[in-house]
C-alpha cells in the first residue's frame, strides 16, 4: 500500500481473522501450492517450491516429495511438461498427498530416461 509518496511494507508473523479468533490459514488463494523445474536422467532439482526433494523412482520416472502436503492423494489438480529434445510425451501423476511423479517416453511409447533438462510439474488445491 501507499502512503503518501512513500511505498510501505506490511511484515507480520501471524495473520489472524477478521473477529480475532484464530491464525488464517492462506490455502483457499489460486497460486501453485507446488512447483519444480527439474532435469530428467538422474532427477535434479533447478528450481522449485514447496518439494522437499526428488527420487530416481526407475527408467523414465521420478517421484518429487511436496515438503507441506495437500489434504488428499486427489484433492489437487496436477500439470506438467517438458523440453525432451529427441523424446516423445511425458505423463504426471499425483501418487498420494506428498508425492508426484513424472514419466518420460520416447518417441516409440518406451519409458525412456532422457537429457531433458526443462522438465516441470505444478499443483493447485488445498493443503493439509
Amino acid at each position: 500500500w501507499y502512503i503518501g509518496d512513500a511505498m510501505s511494507t506490511l511484515k507480520a508473523d501471524t495473520i489472524v481473522a477478521s473477529d480475532g479468533s484464530s491464525p488464517v490459514t492462506l490455502t483457499k488463494q489460486h497460486a501453485a501450492k507446488v512447483w519444480i523445474q527439474f532435469a530428467m536422467g538422474t532427477p535434479t532439482i533447478q528450481s522449485s517450491f514447496n518439494i522437499s526433494s526428488m527420487t530416481d523412482t526407475g527408467t523414465g520416472d521420478a517421484a518429487a516429495n511436496i515438503t507441506n502436503a495437500f489434504g488428499s492423494a486427489t484433492g489437487y489438480s496436477l500439470t506438467g511438461g517438458g523440453n525432451h529434445y529427441t523424446l516423445g510425451n511425458d505423463v504426471v501423476d499425483n501418487d498420494s498427498a506428498s508425492v508426484i511423479s513424472y514419466r518420460q517416453f520416447d518417441n516409440s511409447a518406451a519409458a525412456a530416461d532422457g537429457g531433458g533438462t526443462n522438465c516441470s510439474m505444478t499443483a493447485h488445491g488445498d493443503l493439509a
